[in-house]
């Protein structure tokens, strides 16, 4: 009895045993595949082997390199066409999958954002932080029109309206960076104004829209206008005086107004005003 004992559990010791030899030879096998797996040669990425295709029943035309006869040449153009037609199948198949993956990518991102620590951010500090960043995007200009001394006492760096760039890329992220962007004054009251002559209207609502975001505070404001020898047109002359109408209602609240080549009839709409 007690060698029968015995017996069985040594029966079980070695089924056991057997067992999880056949797993971790199992899982080896998985990593081994993993790990080992050859590129594809048509696609050049490691994935798991594609299903083998039908073999070509025109193979041995292929290999003797003969001309087919009439009722062979049919035969290939109706292969052909059905061969198109699995292509076409595939292809449809792949933007199908690429319009999933995108989908799942997209949901994914949503869900990780939801417990991004981010979101623990006060919108206090995350204004803070909004300031912080545009100010490290900002330009920084010296003129020589003002002390050293008092610019970087005073004078904070004037912010360029460029797309995806601070602080307009902090709206593109999510609706509560947007709120706390607009809801934040001192990222709009400086701004940096390159003038084209040709783009000079779209600096004037933008300009506009800018001051109006900027509340209360002290404003410093640059145009500056490229450079051109030749003489400005009546357009362009009418254009840049109605960019200083667009800041002269916020005159009072002008720290710093930098004005440098822009026409100079475009200085007359300061003339008893100020």
């Amino acid at each position: 009895m007690r060698m029968l004992d015995r017996g069985i559990i040594q029966d079980a010791s070695t089924s056991h045993n057997t067992s999880a030899c056949l797993l971790s030879f199992s899982s080896l096998m998985e990593v081994s595949e993993i790990e080992f797996a050859m590129p594809c040669a048509d696609c050049n990425k490691t994935h798991t082997p594609r299903a083998a295709l039908a073999p070509s029943p025109f193979q041995s035309i292929i290999a003797q390199a003969r001309m087919p006869d009439v009722w062979e040449t049919a035969a290939i153009r109706d292969f052909s066409r059905d061969t198109d037609a699995e292509i076409l199948a595939r292809e449809l198949a792949i933007d199908r999958l690429l319009c999933e993956v995108a989908e799942l990518r997209r949901r994914s991102e949503q869900h990780k954002a939801i417990i991004a620590p981010i979101q623990r951010v006060p919108p206090e500090i995350m204004a803070e932080i909004f300031l912080q960043l545009a100010a490290i995007e900002a330009e920084v200009e010296i003129d020589s029109r003002y002390d050293v001394g008092d610019y970087l006492v005073n004078k904070k760096p004037m912010v360029r309206p460029v797309r995806h760039r601070a602080p307009l890329i902090f709206g593109e992220i999510s609706r509560e960076w947007r709120f706390i962007m607009l809801s934040t004054p001192s990222l709009w009251n400086s701004i940096s104004l390159s003038c084209t002559d040709e783009g000079v209207q779209t600096n004037i609502s933008l300009c506009d829209l800018w001051l109006k975001r900027s509340g209360s505070l002290p404003l410093s404001i640059r145009l500056f206008r490229d450079w051109d020898i030749s003489h400005p047109s009546q357009k362009v002359i009418e254009n840049f005086q109605d960019v200083m109408k667009t800041i002269l209602p916020y005159a009072q609240r002008w720290r710093i107004l930098d004005l440098e080549n822009l026409p100079v009839p475009s200085y007359d709409v300061l003339d008893g005003n100020l």
